[in-house]
């Protein structure tokens, strides 16, 4: 993707979510919360763990309201979207792993979209070719 930066063109994992500053994120499956850090880039962070080797992370959070240790439910609210770290634009950075390999998110968020915005989804995730971060 192009870095909004550097105006090069960088490998970009994740996704990045477009959102209003303050829109809440929701926690996308059951888990425990592994960690909750601010660093230079991803600004604060939120990573779950969750059952099977799955571990999801949300990033460039403005607040947050869970801890390390905490259980959270599926649509649980855990932050919300922010501006914190390297970002161009308020908006949520969202990761995926397995098994700590990186998965691309978009397979994943079908069954809580319709078929209409899941097109979209992946059309921009494809050809923006612009990051948020």
């Amino acid at each position: 993707k192009m870095d909004p930066f550097y105006k090069a063109y960088v490998f970009h994992e994740g996704l990045d979510i477009l959102v209003p500053r303050g829109s809440d994120v929701h926690a996308t499956g059951d888990g425990t919360v592994l960690s909750v850090k601010n660093s230079k880039k991803f600004g604060r962070t939120v990573e779950i763990e969750h059952e099977g080797g799955y571990r999801t992370s949300y990033s460039h959070l403005e607040t947050v309201s869970v801890k390390a240790g905490q259980r959270v439910g599926r649509g649980d609210v855990i932050a919300t979207v922010g501006m914190s770290g390297k970002s161009f634009a308020p908006h949520l950075h969202y990761e995926l792993t397995h098994d700590g390999r990186l998965l691309d998110p978009v397979h994943y968020l079908f069954a809580s979209v319709t078929p209409a915005d899941y097109a979209n989804m992946l059309y921009m995730a494809v050809n923006t070719m612009q990051s948020m971060d």
